[in-house]
């Protein structure tokens, strides 16, 4: 029996009532419940659903499922069950995978970590992100990867910061935006100019930077905060975005509101971080990494923002620039 609640998704969506249905029959599928458990809804969609199960009355393991069509949690899977405890870095822990068939889809369950989320305003929280980057980064830059994990480079990333460049522009003829609204779009244009214009210096000055496993979206709402103190650590979750490549991503950063955009580890326990397990990097360099980091991330949540900003309601993403325009300010003032 399973009692079915919503929470960010909405249980009355038919996709996501079937997402809800089958956390609770996978979990029971792969042997690990056989009482009453009360399932809410954190997540829901078409092709996507992630599940909160624990059991009723309020006793037991409260886990996350996480509910995909068949192969698409194949990648995640492999982070979680194979690569992640061989780095030896603190993450949700895995708990076990149920294969669709017959139609059904895949699910993954991890542990569910509780709800107390990185706050990047918070010093103590940047520093636990420095320590926990710092030693995933080392670690990876040591590893054999599997080849089913992405690989990218720096080049790939400077087209998609032009693209990002070409696409804001086409919209600066939309009246929606006002002209104060034009104003910022056209000063985020030329931060962009200077980024491209930049970026060959700063991709010659961490040539030599090992490419290592990226998460792709450190960013506040996927990460989530446990202990206190020197045993304060985070837990990064939803490695949808990972690839082997530059550091760079992991460290985007803004003065701003960033819940969606970067977590801001501090760079300098990052730094130290590295050091200590043999990555040595100058402050220089750690510097660079996270201006082109802050860049690339720009660029693709502008790209993820075009729809809305070429739209009649272009007014109400303005806030959104506005990150992006101090996050690029800041990254370039390095």
């Amino acid at each position: 029996m399973a009692r079915g609640s919503s929470g960010r998704g909405s249980a009355a969506d038919p996709a996501a009532a079937e997402g809800l249905r089958r956390a609770v029959e996978a979990w029971r599928e792969i042997g690990a419940a056989d009482h009453p458990i009360d399932a809410e809804l954190l997540t829901g969609g078409r092709h996507a659903t992630t599940v909160h199960l624990r059991p009723s009355g309020g006793s037991g393991a409260s886990v996350v499922a996480k509910v995909r069509p068949p192969g698409g949690l194949d990648l995640e899977r492999l982070i979680h069950e194979v690569i992640l405890p061989d780095l030896g870095v603190e993450t949700p822990e895995f708990l076990g995978f149920a294969s669709g068939s017959a139609g059904e889809s895949d699910v993954l369950f991890l542990e569910y970590v509780g709800s107390a989320e990185f706050q990047s305003s918070d010093p103590a929280h940047q520093e636990a992100a420095g320590r926990w980057l710092g030693r995933f980064h080392a670690a990876s830059a040591r590893a054999s990867m599997p080849a089913l994990i992405p690989r990218r480079d720096l080049e790939e990333d400077r087209v998609e910061v032009s693209s990002a460049r070409m696409q804001l522009a086409s919209i600066l003829d939309n009246p929606a935006l006002g002209d104060e609204g034009g104003l910022l779009v056209s000063r985020v244009l030329e931060l962009l100019d200077t980024a491209t214009g930049r970026w060959s210096e700063w991709a010659e000055r961490t040539a030599w930077v090992p490419r290592v496993l990226t998460h792709g979206a450190f960013i506040s709402r996927n990460v989530r905060m446990r202990g206190a103190g020197s045993t304060l650590t985070t837990l990064p979750f939803d490695w949808d975005h990972v690839a082997i490549r530059s550091p760079a991503i992991d460290l985007a950063r803004t003065s701003g509101p960033s819940h969606g955009f970067g977590a801001c580890a501090s760079l300098g326990r990052y730094r130290t971080t590295l050091a200590a397990h043999g990555l040595p990097l100058d402050r220089s360099v750690v510097a660079a990494v996270a201006a082109m980091g802050t860049v690339i991330r720009a660029a693709a949540c502008i790209g993820w923002l075009i729809g809305s900003l070429e739209s009649e309601y272009a007014n109400r993403r303005l806030g959104d620039v506005e990150i992006y325009r101090q996050a690029l300010e800041g990254a370039l003032s390095e």
